[in-house]
């Protein structure tokens, strides 16, 4: 009796021990962030993420970034592929970085590649092709696992001297430019990044009225980047589309923002992308 009872009480501590290890074992293992790669071919309406996307990523607690840039300043769809072409003719010449686009899109194992038209053609759907085409080709071929998705970019400042030049309201810039990338889209069955509509809807739903000569509602800070507020706006569009979650998750608030202002840009940001999802 007494030999059955040791080994009852032995077995009872074996047991209590094991569920005591795989419980530490359970709570020491690490979360397994989801982790998404990103590479840019775009001009500096793609560089503007460089402030805040990163730290946004990072402001969540199971969310992580890799990101590739392949932007250049004023770039069209036109010269991106003048580039593409001509290292397709001679690989040994990298036209403009210090690698080809090809070892570039080859360095990593992209989720997402995302490509837009220079914001002066971008109203301008016949300025696109056949140069875009031709791209989302060449990408198509050689990163086949990588979702291509367009930025949609966004209208100048209402007083900004080229819209005044084409005789072109910031609502109209905003359709045109919307028309365009949708034809684009729609032809080869893509995603659009909602940068422009966030940007269109926080100009019309700003707290108090957007008033375009008050630096507290615009989003640009020359009539055509964006400054602080935009580049905010923008990295809670990326992250909430390529990441696929709630805007809401973002902790990030930056210093030049009030806690207000960064509210409502992420609220604008989730309006933008749940208005796609339509």
């Amino acid at each position: 009796m007494k030999r059955i009872f040791v080994f009852a009480s032995l077995a009872l501590c074996l047991i209590f021990l094991a569920r005591i290890t795989f419980a530490q074992e359970t709570a020491a293992a690490p979360t397994a962030k989801k982790t998404v790669k990103i590479l840019t071919i775009g001009n500096s309406f793609a560089d503007s993420l460089r402030r805040y996307f990163v730290r946004t990523v990072n402001s969540t607690s199971d969310c992580e970034l890799v990101i590739g840039y392949l932007n250049i300043g004023g770039c069209s769809f036109e010269r991106h592929w003048g580039n593409i072409a001509k290292e397709i003719a001679d690989p040994s010449k990298p036209a403009h970085f210090s690698t080809t686009y090809l070892e570039k899109i080859k360095s990593e194992n992209w989720d997402f590649i995302t490509i837009q038209q220079v914001s002066h053609q971008s109203w301008k759907y016949e300025s696109f092709q056949p140069y875009a085409d031709q791209m989302i080709a060449f990408l198509k071929e050689n990163c086949p696992n990588a979702e291509i998705v367009i930025q949609q970019t966004w209208a100048y400042h209402p007083a900004e001297k080229r819209l005044l030049g084409w005789k072109m309201s910031q609502r109209e810039m905003y359709e045109k430019l919307t028309a365009a990338y949708d034809t684009l889209a729609r032809k080869h069955s893509l995603r659009v990044i909602p940068t422009g509509d966030a940007v269109q809807l926080a100009r019309e739903t700003e707290p108090g009225g957007y008033r375009p000569d008050d630096p507290a509602t615009i989003l640009t800070g020359d009539g055509f980047h964006l400054n602080a507020r935009g580049q905010y706006l923008q990295a809670c569009v990326w992250f909430g589309m390529l990441f696929d979650e709630p805007v809401a998750k973002i902790t990030l608030q930056p210093k030049e923002l009030t806690e207000e202002d960064a509210a409502f840009l992420r609220e604008t940001a989730q309006k933008a992308i749940n208005a796609r999802k339509k």
